[in-house]
């Protein structure tokens, strides 16, 4: 028996939009069955270069988000500063950042890879 959520999740989402974008048949099938997350499909049909933009940090829109990010993190320090806590930051790479296991999955979704990504450490050193 599917629960609640997995029929609210099917109702909800477009696989037909899927289908016809070429997203294979098996993997949407995985999605409506929550065996992987289908917004993650969705994902892939409007945001084809998602890992590329956030892991390899090279377009003019990465640039722009990371300034603003930045600002945010700067006044968060200031914050802390004021209130005499500590600010410490844990950063986790993408699983594309260190392995390449997720590659031909996330090239099936129709996300637009590139092996760069294993070597780039962008994200971090900003």
């Amino acid at each position: 028996m599917r629960r609640a959520s997995q029929i609210a999740r099917s109702q909800s989402f477009n696989y037909k939009r899927l289908q016809s974008a070429g997203i294979p048949a098996d993997l949407i099938e995985d999605a409506n069955a929550s065996r992987i997350y289908p917004w993650l499909l969705a994902l892939a049909l409007h945001q084809k270069n998602y890992f590329l933009d956030n892991v390899l940090m090279e377009t003019a829109e990465s640039v722009e988000a990371w300034q603003k990010i930045k600002e945010l993190l700067t006044e968060i320090l200031e914050i802390c500063k004021r209130y005499e806590s500590q600010f410490i930051m844990v950063l986790f790479p993408a699983s594309v950042q260190v392995n390449d296991s997720h590659f031909e999955f996330l090239q099936r979704l129709k996300f637009n890879m590139d092996k760069r990504t294993l070597e780039s450490s962008a994200p971090q050193k900003l």
